[in-house]
C-alpha cells in the first residue's frame, strides 16, 4: 500500500486559511445550493478561491453553506489526483484542524463524494457556530 505524503509548509498553510476567510464570506444559501444540484450553479471547486492543488496530489476544497433554514455548515472535500484512490484519514483529519474544524473526524458526517468517473473524495460536514 502506498501512503501519499501531506507536506504542508507555511505558504501552503497560508492558503488554506485563505480559502477559509473567502468562505466566510461567500456563503452558500440553500437556493445556491438548489441552483447547484439543477445545474444552474457550478460548485465550489470550479471556483479557485474556494480550493487549493496541495503538492503530492492533494486538492483541498471549502464552503459554509445553509443546509437547513438558517442554519449553516462547514463542508471539507478532500481528492487526490488519482482515480480509485482516496486521501488517508491522517491527512484529511490534520487539514480538519488547519481549517478550524471543532470536532475529531469521527464527531463529524463524513461521505464519499463524486467528483467524475472512478474518482472520489471524502467529504466532512460540521455545524457552523
Amino acid at each position: 500500500m502506498k501512503i501519499r505524503p501531506l507536506f504542508l509548509t507555511e505558504e501552503i498553510t497560508a492558503s488554506l486559511k485563505k480559502i477559509v476567510e473567502h468562505a466566510k464570506t461567500n456563503k452558500f444559501s440553500i437556493d445556491d445550493l438548489l441552483d447547484r444540484v439543477n445545474g444552474h450553479q457550478p460548485p465550489p471547486g470550479d471556483d479557485k478561491n474556494f480550493g487549493i492543488n496541495i503538492p503530492h496530489g492533494y486538492r483541498v476544497v471549502y464552503s459554509i453553506e445553509e443546509m437547513s433554514q438558517g442554519q449553516y455548515y462547514k463542508h471539507l472535500s478532500v481528492s487526490v489526483d488519482e482515480k480509485e484512490k482516496l486521501p488517508n484519514m491522517i491527512a484529511v483529519e490534520e487539514l480538519m484542524g488547519i481549517i478550524g474544524f471543532e470536532n475529531k473526524l469521527e464527531n463529524c458526517f463524513i461521505k464519499l463524494g463524486d467528483i467524475g468517473p472512478n474518482h472520489q473524495c471524502i467529504e466532512v460536514i460540521e455545524k457552523a457556530e
